[in-house]
């Protein structure tokens, strides 16, 4: 899983449960409106609303522990894809692609390091960064995709989903993860 899928994810689980929790409220929408207080005894009108608030927050701690677990799918895809790294293709490639960094003297396309990140192969990362460290484009391509920041961006992506279900804290942070997630959540440049 790629960490625009589990931003989708992240946007899923936050449009259902607003959606689910609109439909409670409406199942409970006649216990808080002025006209209960004529039809409804007060103690049933504070007890169907305690519940609907119950069930909305049973519902949204139970998303959140659905965030928490595509949290961890996405972990499990952020190791070293061994079977890749340790095949012969693969090692065909990166000889050649160390081989036309030396003859350069780091100034390739960083695009043509896309294979070792997607292997995850985090060691060899390092150590084009460290020999290469004067080309700053370089370093930066490999900080960007290093598993250390792809971790970084994930917990950032978590903490937000979780923050944007609590509807009802209108704190400036909740807010803002809402509106993260609203626009900016796997919005890809075109």
């Amino acid at each position: 899983m790629t960490l625009l899928d589990f931003e989708n994810k992240i946007k899923n689980i936050y449009y259902e449960t607003a959606e689910i929790e609109a439909k409670i409220k409406q199942e409970y929408e006649r216990y808080s409106s002025p006209e209960a207080k004529n039809i409804y005894a007060q103690k049933l009108i504070d007890d169907k609303l305690a519940e609907c608030k119950d069930r909305v927050l049973t519902y949204r701690n139970a998303q959140k522990g659905n965030i928490e677990f595509e949290y961890k799918k996405l972990l499990e895809g952020l190791k070293p894809n061994q079977e890749v790294i340790n095949s012969l293709e693969y090692q065909t490639r990166l000889s050649n692609t160390l081989n036309l960094l030396a003859l350069s003297k780091g100034n390739i396309d960083t695009e043509q390091l896309g294979f070792i990140c997607e292997a995850m192969d985090e060691n060899t990362l390092n150590v084009i960064k460290n020999a290469y460290k004067n080309n700053t484009l370089l370093v930066k391509y490999i900080e960007d995709n290093s598993i250390a920041t792809k971790i970084e961006d994930a917990n950032w992506t978590r903490d937000t989903g979780k923050r944007a279900l609590d509807f009802e804290n209108e704190s400036y942070m909740n807010r803002l993860a809402r509106w993260d997630i609203e626009n900016k959540f796997g919005v890809e440049e075109e």
